[in-house]
């Protein structure tokens, strides 16, 4: 999810499904103008939206999604950064809380550059509807 004008960055769900338990990979990636060797990558999980129809402005894009504790499901979540093998990588392992059985999720990620921390891009936003667990054996 994002507004007209897009971010600086593209966020990816590219491995995984949101079930609970589940673990989830997620790629981010610059767009073609910036040089993204070395940023870090981070990762916003929450049970809610900004309030603002597009977010609201902040120092390298829009937040999206929402930092309130009471709506941060994980604390920030860290991956490799982006380098010459492709763009940077962050997973996400899901609890196992059935409390979280059809849940919206929205994530948003962050890259930080190498060189200079102050230097942030936000992505895009994702969101997922948690679901159950396959059904396999009994135990």
């Amino acid at each position: 999810f994002a507004c007209a004008g897009g971010h600086p960055a593209d966020l990816e769900l590219v491995a995984g499904t949101p079930t609970l338990g589940g673990s989830l990979e997620f790629t981010l990636e610059l767009h073609e103008q910036e040089d993204a060797a070395g940023a870090q990558p981070y990762l916003a999980i929450s049970r809610a939206r900004q309030p603002e129809l597009c977010g609201r402005p902040v120092r390298g894009g829009s937040l999206l999604v929402s930092l309130q504790a009471a709506d941060r499901l994980l604390p920030p979540l860290g991956g490799r950064p982006a380098g010459p093998a492709g763009p940077a990588k962050v997973r996400l392992s899901l609890p196992e809380d059935p409390a979280l059985l059809g849940e919206t999720l929205y994530v948003q990620g962050v890259l930080v550059d190498a060189e200079d921390p102050g230097r942030r891009f936000l992505t895009d936003g994702v969101a997922f509807t948690v679901g159950t667990l396959p059904a396999g054996p009994r135990r």
